[in-house]
């Protein structure tokens, strides 16, 4: 069902499946997956995360929409819920039955980061991703070099935090 996962505080999610609906992630803090495989039969995500903390960024990770159409993340703005800061960031993913315009509603007068960079389709072949919400963002390799290097890496996502996963025998 909705809020599948609930990613609130700081997260550091590896090689990790998360099956839902609705808002299959509901987060208030900061999510970073690596080799995640996200799948929802509606929005994958709504992200709540304050100004002073990133949201959700997935790397080299896998979105599938179990029912078309599909997309990443809603962060609306009503009488009731605000969330001008809500991130989401993809990084080199594949995309598997995900609308054209990719993201749901955002509260579009605060600093909502809704980044792409290098989406793919699952044969490969590059995203067709001319008709993404206007309030989206296409990172570029060359002039956005430096925002693609620091949100790859897990400590700067995760506040200095640099995760081990270290085996002991």
């Amino acid at each position: 069902s909705g809020d599948a996962l609930q990613a609130n505080g700081r997260i550091y999610m590896v090689d990790s499946t998360v099956i839902g609906g609705g808002d299959t992630i509901l987060s208030r803090g900061t999510l970073f997956c690596e080799r995640c495989t996200i799948k929802s039969n509606s929005v994958l995500m709504w992200p709540r995360n304050p100004k002073e903390v990133h949201g959700n960024v997935f790397l080299d990770s896998t979105f599938i929409g179990t029912r078309e159409p599909t997309t990443f993340a809603r962060s609306p703005q009503n009488e009731a819920f605000s969330y001008p800061y809500a991130e989401v960031v993809l990084l080199n993913t594949t995309l598997t039955n995900i609308a054209p315009e990719g993201w749901s509603t955002a509260d579009k007068g605060g600093n909502v980061h809704f980044w792409e960079y290098n989406s793919r389709n699952a044969d490969g072949s590059s995203v067709d991703v001319s008709k993404r919400v206007a309030w989206s963002r296409q990172l570029d390799k060359i002039k956005d070099a430096k925002v693609i290097a620091d949100y790859s890496r897990p400590e700067f996502v995760l506040a200095g935090w640099k995760p081990s996963l270290e085996v002991r025998l």
